[in-house]
């Protein structure tokens, strides 16, 4: 992998020595370990494969996982109910729901999450306290792409950032922690006029906007940090970013491309990060 070319092993890894390093030091006073839900709304949820990565990365870390694989057919109420019974369990410090979700059942479920538990940082109530500061968790897609800028340890105060996309998951909250980072943001929609040349402007540009292949190496600012967290799936199943990976490598000073199979796992570390944020919260 040519050194300009990030991926969760380095970015993830890190976090991930960490998680353990704090979990062995606290292992002298407690027996107790983090303890995370995951909540499947699935066509299949007999599926093993729904929520994999979730507990093989869980069971890596020593973690507490249970799944709850419900079927879209499942009544929004008996979804509510047994929310209600993960939020009064004690052994249960972090509540994740896999996304997408069906829309019909998406509000119910982020708003039955108690947002003290809430890992996966999309409950209305945190998702709105952003906008001060102040939110217990961040949305774990965005939380991935922070955590992979501050891998770089280059500053973010005074860059130009160009954010492609405006989704609550990625785009919205992360012009929000940049922000507060003292970054200057553009924030484009798809059909934004000139998107080559505003993208040219940006020290850093990260995208999301699920449009394969549309960002060619001469969109790019020579010596751009650029993030692409536009997945696209195949009719084959693979993975496509936004971006023209082979063509950016030769123009950014670095890329991070969360489409790799291998990135996908640098979110589901930032929810065992918030899941340990929680647990130290109740037992240190």
């Amino acid at each position: 992998m040519p050194e300009k070319l990030l991926g969760e092993e380095e970015v993830g890894g890190e976090v991930q020595r960490e998680i353990l390093a704090k979990l062995k030091s606290l292992h002298k006073k407690t027996e107790q370990v983090p303890g995370l839900a995951v909540i499947a709304v699935d066509e299949d949820p007999t599926s093993p494969s729904a929520v994999y990565g979730e507990e093989e990365l869980g069971k890596k870390l020593g973690y507490h996982i249970e799944v709850h694989r419900l079927s879209p057919a499942t009544s929004a109420g008996k979804i509510r109910r047994v929310i209600r019974r993960l939020n009064d369990d004690e052994k249960i410090h972090g509540l994740f729901c896999r996304f997408p979700l069906p829309l019909h059942l998406a509000e119910d479920v982020l708003k039955a999450i108690d947002p003290a538990k809430d890992v996966g940082g999309m409950h209305p109530l945190n998702m709105g306290m952003l906008w001060g500061g102040g939110a217990s968790f961040i949305p774990c897609s965005a939380l991935a792409c922070l955590q992979a800028l501050e891998f770089t340890k280059q500053p973010l105060h005074g860059k130009t950032v160009v954010l492609l996309g405006h989704s609550n998951i990625v785009s919205r909250p992360l012009a929000l922690l940049l922000l507060q980072k003292n970054a200057t943001i553009t924030m484009c929609p798809a059909l934004t006029a000139d998107l080559p040349e505003i993208c040219r402007s940006a020290d850093i540009l990260i995208t999301e906007i699920g449009r394969p292949r549309l960002i060619k190496g001469g969109w790019i600012k020579p010596g751009a940090a650029v993030i692409d967290a536009g997945v696209t799936r195949k009719q084959d199943g693979a993975l496509v970013g936004d971006v023209v990976l082979e063509e950016a490598l030769q123009v950014a000073e670095w890329v991070f491309p969360l489409a790799a199979r291998e990135a996908g796992t640098l979110v589901l570390t930032m929810v065992m990060k918030n899941t340990l944020k929680t647990f130290l919260s109740k037992t240190v």
